[in-house]
């Protein structure tokens, strides 16, 4: 029988999962960049050219650590990070090749971001948040059917 701490709350046990819900260890990189861009609007008008100071969020998760107590070295997750948002950095992201075509809303930036981490090969990315305005959060995460992106490594 397990006794009671002095507080008079059950002593923490061990889990591997919570409910259904499975727990996992996660790290979050975070990095900003300046950027203009002209957003296409519902009523087909486009709002004039203006900027922001977004600020990018990453997020790296699995369900176990690897031998050296860590889900992606911190270093590894932000290089991968900064080397992407450099491609968008002081641009109009109109003219961004990669985005040309597309409205470039704070959602399409957020999904192009995870995209382009996914394809240098980074592992366990789960998402992507992008503030392009204080309270104005879009953001991009591996859902249940993957949100069509390609696998990462599991782990």
């Amino acid at each position: 029988m397990r006794t009671m701490n002095p507080r008079g709350l059950k002593p923490a046990a061990r889990y591997s999962s919570v409910g259904t819900e499975e727990i996992v260890y996660s790290i979050v990189v975070e990095t900003r960049f300046s950027a203009t861009h002209r957003i296409r609007l519902h009523d087909g008008s486009e709002e004039p050219r203006h900027g922001h100071d977004w600020c990018v969020r990453v997020t790296f998760a699995k369900p176990s650590l690897d031998e050296l107590g860590m889900v992606i070295d911190f270093a590894e997750a932000k290089k991968a990070l900064n080397r992407v948002v450099q491609e968008l950095d002081y641009c109009d992201l109109n003219d961004v090749p990669a985005l040309r075509g597309r409205n470039p809303t704070t959602e399409v930036v957020a999904e192009w971001i995870f995209h382009r981490i996914v394809g240098l090969g980074v592992p366990y990315i789960v998402r992507v948040e992008v503030t392009e305005a204080p309270g104005c959060l879009a953001i991009f995460e591996r859902g249940s059917t993957d949100a069509g992106c390609p696998p990462t490594s599991a782990g």
